[in-house]
């Protein structure tokens, strides 16, 4: 068991850079460096490319929240698996929230969070809102799941 497989993924979301939380989620992913945010943009991209994983935090100003943040704060809204290599990622090899596996197909997907709240097949592209995330689900033309992403609703 690798030491991403006991991290509890959604308990990150809506966690601030500075936090002991996600210092611990950085530390896991051996990100060492945050860049700074451009002025014009609300968000920064952290990547775990050799983990599959991007982290996208947002300025606690540009989204709907009722938690008091300090001001300027960067807060952790979107973390994406890549379950297939692909654009510079390695494959998610670790264990994923609401019991998805990285080796599951569509249908198995579907079968573990029921029917999708939304879809887009022009996208192909489904989410399911579960308390208070969403879950995004990509695939390709075959159904294989190309990656899954978990984000804070209202952001």
């Amino acid at each position: 068991m690798g030491k991403l497989d006991n991290l509890d993924w959604v308990a990150f979301l809506g966690e601030y850079i500075g936090s002991a939380s996600i210092d611990e989620l950085l530390a896991a992913l051996d990100i060492k460096k945050i860049p700074k945010r451009k002025r014009d943009l609300a968000d920064i991209y952290l990547e775990a490319k050799t983990q599959g994983i991007v982290l996208i935090f947002s300025l606690e100003s540009s989204f709907d929240t009722q938690i008091e943040y300090p001001e300027d704060a960067l807060v952790l809204v979107n973390i994406t698996f890549y379950l297939q290599e692909q654009h510079g990622y390695k494959k998610f090899d670790a264990k994923m929230p609401f019991n998805l596996k990285n080796s599951m197909n569509l249908s198995e997907i579907v079968h573990t969070l029921g029917a999708p709240d939304s879809q887009n097949n022009d996208l192909q592209l489904l989410k399911w809102n579960k308390n208070k995330v969403s879950v995004f689900v990509n695939f390709n033309d075959n159904q294989d799941i190309t990656n899954v992403a978990i984000q804070l609703q209202g952001a």
